[in-house]
């Protein structure tokens, strides 16, 4: 997921404002947010979204392309997150860190939704993403009811890794210039830094869930296989775990990691 820097915009006026009104996220926020993501143009007006009710447990979650959540659930999941965050910036209030929790989570359910819908710009990817939600995760979903195990969820690490992916790559634009943007980069890089076991991340999650894998990427750009999980030339993974490392020790900046991502 891509969102152009129109979308960009709309999100860091909607975050500029509450934090100028001092006003903490609540159920207005989340609606403005993914209305301007499915205003964007690769979302084609498709994402859609509903509040289930108390009968479901889960703060947010997406099933078929529809974001739902429950209102009381999410904003408490906002408050434990923001607290976690805050360990790391002690010099934000709440209307800011919450703010930035809550358009994380509102991001990362939005690649899902890309995900589920097939909008990716190469078809491999959606029907990669098409086999594992409606084969492996939609039915998981149901059969678990009422809450994700996460040692369960560990098989299906490309898919949550991308959303994560996904969503701190478009915050680090959204807060550009903004002391969050650090810590924000560190997650970034953190999921990013994901090893597989075997030959790609990718192929674990299929091995894990009895799956074949059979898919052509050759005409996929080697950044955007990294990002997938999917198998990418090994001079290519050495080098960029290397700069992963060498970030991870304070030896290596964000944007040279970028960097070798784009020019490998």
């Amino acid at each position: 997921m891509k969102l152009t820097q129109i979308t960009r915009s709309r999100l860091i006026d909607i975050k500029d404002y509450y934090q100028q009104k001092q006003r903490l996220v609540d159920e207005s926020y989340f609606n403005l947010i993914l209305d301007a993501i499915k205003k964007d143009s690769a979302f084609e007006d498709r994402l859609e979204y509903q509040t289930p009710g108390s009968k479901k447990h889960l703060p947010v979650y997406t099933e078929s392309g529809i974001i739902n959540f429950n209102l009381p659930l999410l904003l408490e999941s906002v408050r434990t997150t923001a607290r976690i965050w805050q360990q790391n910036l002690p010099n934000q209030g709440n209307v800011e860190v919450f703010s930035l929790v809550g358009l994380l989570i509102m991001l990362h359910e939005s690649s899902h939704v890309w995900q589920q819908l097939g909008l990716d710009p190469y078809p491999e990817i959606n029907r990669l993403n098409h086999d594992v939600y409606y084969q492996e995760v939609s039915s998981l979903f149901t059969k678990l009811k009422i809450s994700w195990s996460l040692k369960k969820l560990d098989v299906y690490k490309y898919y949550e890794r991308q959303a994560n992916i996904d969503a701190m790559r478009e915050l680090v634009s959204i807060y550009a210039g903004d002391e969050n943007q650090n810590n924000i980069k560190v997650q970034h890089i953190f999921n990013l830094g994901f090893r597989p076991k075997g030959e790609s991340i990718v192929h674990d999650t299929l091995n894990a869930s009895g799956l074949k894998y059979n898919y052509n990427t050759s005409n996929i750009p080697k950044d955007l296989l990294f990002e997938v999980g999917l198998p990418t030339p090994p001079n290519y993974q050495d080098v960029i775990y290397k700069a992963i490392n060498r970030f991870n020790y304070g030896e290596s900046s964000y944007e040279e990691v970028m960097r070798l991502m784009k020019k490998l």
